[in-house]
């Protein structure tokens, strides 16, 4: 029995950058919109978990951009639930644009209970969309920073209402593009794998630190909330443009 879930859908021309190509934040929420379409008409559904206080938070996720994507490709996304256990939940998506695999995600998630604070386990609750193999994904899902590469400070961040979900904290699709608007030169490189580890929400109005470093193809990225408390760790690769065309 396959337990992937299953939507199709048109590339919303908005969702592309400067080059035409769709920006990593976008391609991102196409494979997590599977996640939440899937959790709408399973038992418990994400309307049954928001009754009891109760909610999802990015933990880790890693996806990899295989093909670009464009305005009004017509693409197939799928996600499904994996193997899981303790407190982590995980699950995989894919894009496919006519059979061709055009992106995947690796993700890990926490279930929280917002009246007291308690992460749940795995054993808490039993949700009826089963499991399916996972991915391994292009970028180890856990963001290991080379000790000996110093990050630089290169700018501020404050969070505001369009980038708050109804947790009322920066949404973990926003990092994607959010930091990559902080490397300096954009013309000859593209995303292709983006690796973050969630750490310490970011809430509505909050201003934080961004550091980073890059060198040949690849960025470390870490965020240093007020409180001084690290909010995300990123790492990104990159494609030259020649290569994604």
């Amino acid at each position: 029995m396959n337990h992937q879930y299953t939507y199709h859908t048109i590339i919303n021309s908005h969702d592309t950058d400067a080059r035409g190509m769709v920006k990593p934040s976008a391609v991102l929420k196409y494979m997590q919109e599977a996640a939440n379409l899937q959790l709408s008409v399973s038992k418990p559904s994400s309307d049954d978990l928001r009754a009891e206080n109760r909610y999802f938070v990015a933990s880790k996720i890693s996806f990899t951009i295989y093909q670009p994507l464009y305005s009004w490709d017509e693409i197939d996304v799928s996600t499904w639930g994996c193997e899981s256990k303790g407190a982590i939940f995980n699950r995989c998506s894919k894009i496919e644009r006519n059979g061709e695999l055009c992106a995947a995600l690796s993700s890990a998630w926490a279930l929280l209970d917002a009246e007291n604070g308690a992460i749940l386990r795995v054993a808490d609750v039993s949700f009826d969309f089963g499991t399916e193999p996972a991915l391994q994904p292009e970028l180890p899902l856990k963001v290991r920073i080379p000790k000996e590469l110093p990050l630089h400070l290169v700018g501020e961040r404050t969070v505001m209402y369009a980038d708050v979900d109804l947790n009322r904290h920066m949404n973990n699709t926003v990092y994607p593009d959010m930091l990559f608007g902080f490397v300096n030169d954009h013309t000859d490189k593209q995303v292709r794998s983006v690796s973050i580890n969630y750490l310490h929400e970011a809430p509505d109005g909050v201003t934080f630190k961004v550091y980073e470093n890059s060198f040949a193809d690849l960025s470390y990225f870490r965020t240093i909330l007020p409180d001084g408390n690290i909010g995300v760790e990123a790492e990104f690769r990159y494609t030259p443009l020649e290569q994604m065309d």
